[in-house]
């Protein structure tokens, strides 16, 4: 397990990220592995992190690739990153949890937060069961999240307690041609 400690540099940039993945090596840094799509869509949710976030990353399938437009699954996870952020905007201990397993068929990014949780009416809004839909653009970045999962013949769940936190699973099935260069290896 490795620990990264968010700060604020300055006003506009909050996060500062480093390379938290660095066993990869400049050959496997292929923009379809997984360890590289967390990596960039923790960049890209960066906006909307308080300061002072630690972060400890776990799991050792980062070179996986999931099935599908690497571009919806980075905007998957940051959606769900971004949420996460938004959501510890006022808790006063702040942590993330990423961890990256392989389960079956799939590769599951599981994302646990120090967050307020999510509340009941906005999980039933998140996966659709409102006659209203989705009109909180915070609570809406978990449904896009959703969305792109399923539209890649994944999931995204999520395990809540109001106060207690939340931890997120994008799950994505993993590419026949991607685990097929990784066993020839």
């Amino acid at each position: 397990m490795k620990q990264n400690k968010f700060s604020q540099a300055t006003a506009g940039a909050l996060l500062a990220l480093t390379c938290f993945f660095s066993t990869a090596s400049a050959a496997d840094a292929s923009p379809e592995r997984i360890g590289v799509l967390v990596q960039q869509a923790l960049r890209g949710a960066k906006k909307d992190a308080p300061a002072d976030v630690s972060v400890r990353i776990a799991g050792s399938d980062e070179s996986l690739v999931p099935a599908g437009d690497p571009a919806a699954v980075r905007r998957a996870l940051r959606n769900v990153f971004a949420y996460s952020a938004r959501a510890m905007a006022h808790r006063p201990n702040r942590f993330v949890e990423v961890r990256v397993d392989r389960n079956g068929e799939n590769v599951d990014v599981v994302i646990r937060d120090s967050g307020p949780g999510v509340g009941a009416e906005d999980l039933l809004a998140i996966y659709g069961y409102t006659l209203t839909g989705v009109q909180d653009a915070t609570r809406d970045l978990l449904a896009q999240a959703n969305r792109l999962a399923l539209s890649l013949g994944g999931h995204l769940l999520i395990d809540s307690q109001e106060g207690a936190g939340t931890e997120y699973v994008v799950e994505l099935p993993i590419s026949k041609s991607g685990d097929d260069a990784i066993a020839a290896r």
